[in-house]
């Protein structure tokens, strides 16, 4: 990792063959660790978009889109990607989340999720986008 300032740290998260969170501790010199209750990283699994209903809308946006996967969590972060544009998604389960298609001058864009905000699912799903 890389210190940025007093109040900042960077570091690269190992990988995890399980999800949830785990304690986060840091240190200047190798030797000395410091945690907190209040510093956790959590691991996510992988979202997985399996299909999506409506797969199709009007290109003016506002189509209310169900997507239907797996692993997807309630959190702030949750959010669509209809090619580059980001909404946010409405949580129902881990297996159905909704979205709201944003306008797009494209006939299609691929749908990808995300829990977390950075990370975004790889997912061949992809909404239609029509004229009225």
């Amino acid at each position: 990792g890389r210190l940025i300032s007093s109040r900042q740290i960077e570091c690269i998260s190992p990988e995890s063959i399980t999800s949830g969170s785990i304690p986060l501790k840091i240190s200047l010199n190798g030797v000395d660790f410091f945690s907190s209750p209040y510093a956790t990283y959590i691991y996510y699994k992988d979202v997985v978009v399996e299909s999506l209903q409506p797969s199709f809308g009007s290109y003016i946006g506002g189509t209310k889109v169900s997507l239907y996967g797996k692993n997807f969590v309630f959190s702030k972060d949750l959010q669509c990607r209809f090619g580059l544009v980001t909404v946010p998604a409405t949580f129902h389960s881990s297996s159905e989340i909704a979205c709201t298609s944003p306008r797009n001058i494209a006939s299609f864009a691929d749908v990808s999720v995300t829990n977390n905000g950075i990370d975004f699912s790889i997912t061949r799903t992809s909404f239609e986008y029509r004229s009225p």
